[in-house]
């Protein structure tokens, strides 16, 4: 898959090549923006052609996450059948049929596996059916997930309306150059030092400490990993997105937000293919 940056930049070049900057906006953040836009409709539109299709490169981890443990004198919608339930805040997911923006609700290590159950369903249940003791999830709100029976902890699985929302999991050493500090796009991460001394902006840390990257680089002899063992996904990380779904969003933006032609978009790609066939190779005089 293609990093954001790489997309972006495609992007870029079409706008270079058709002089569009003079009448639109075309800054890197619009242009992030319509992309998550046109990809969140572009799934939309698959999955209600497709039916359950989901295609594993839009999925997105949110790795392990903490659940809040929620009785009824916390939540009056905590049904009388339960003693409490779980919830969990989750960013926007893609609307798609039964909720699969929530791909995967499991506990760590995938050992059990929630599933969906209508909120409405799960309310009118008594706590004498079967069903009740199974691992199950619903959403009565946008941005909350809730389980029961309570687990401390999930792992979970999304197809977010913001990929850069999502997580990539890293739980090995990292390296010093290798430090994400804060950009444009991207919060800076919290270190935690394991071995040894970490210097790092002119402060030193022992095993146990926590440091917020504020450069990239960091001396000494010690060890660090990433604070939670996830960071969140950045420009240099490849984009949730397959190879159909990509060429169709960039069509679709160009002549939707940009106003151009698909004729204008298929010469400019026939010209680039041309440029880069070998004389004398297929296409080549």
């Amino acid at each position: 898959m293609p990093t954001g940056r790489e997309i972006v930049s495609g992007l870029e070049s079409i706008v270079q090549r058709f002089k569009l900057s003079q009448d639109v906006n075309v800054s890197r953040p619009h242009l992030f923006h319509l992309l998550a836009i046109k990809r969140a409709k572009q799934i939309e539109e698959y999955t209600r052609e497709l039916g359950a299709a989901i295609d594993p490169t839009w999925v997105q981890r949110l790795g392990v996450v903490s659940v809040t443990k929620t009785s009824r004198v916390d939540d009056p919608e905590v049904p009388d059948s339960c003693e409490s339930i779980g919830r969990v805040a989750i960013p926007a997911v893609i609307r798609l049929y039964d909720d699969k923006g929530v791909y995967r609700v499991a506990t760590p290590g995938q050992v059990k596996q929630y599933s969906r159950i209508p909120f409405e369903q799960f309310m009118n249940m008594d706590s004498s059916v079967e069903q009740f003791n199974y691992p199950l999830w619903w959403r009565e709100e946008t941005n909350v997930l809730k389980i029961h029976p309570f687990t401390e902890e999930l792992n979970l699985y999304l197809i977010l309306h913001n990929p850069f929302e999502g997580y990539i999991i890293k739980t090995d050493w990292v390296k010093s150059g290798d430090l994400v500090v804060e950009d444009d796009y991207t919060m800076a991460e919290s270190y935690e030092v394991f071995e040894g001394l970490v210097t790092h902006d002119g402060i030193e840390y022992l095993p146990g400490d926590v440091f917020v990257a504020t450069k990239s680089v960091f001396e000494g002899p010690g060890r660090i990993k990433l604070k939670d063992r996830k960071r969140k996904l950045n420009l240099d990380d490849p984009y949730p997105i397959d190879g159909a779904t990509l060429n169709t969003i960039t069509m679709r933006i160009m002549i939707e937000d940009f106003r151009l032609s698909k004729e204008q978009i298929l010469d400019m790609q026939n010209d680039k293919t041309n440029a880069t066939t070998p004389e004398g190779g297929p296409g080549g005089n």
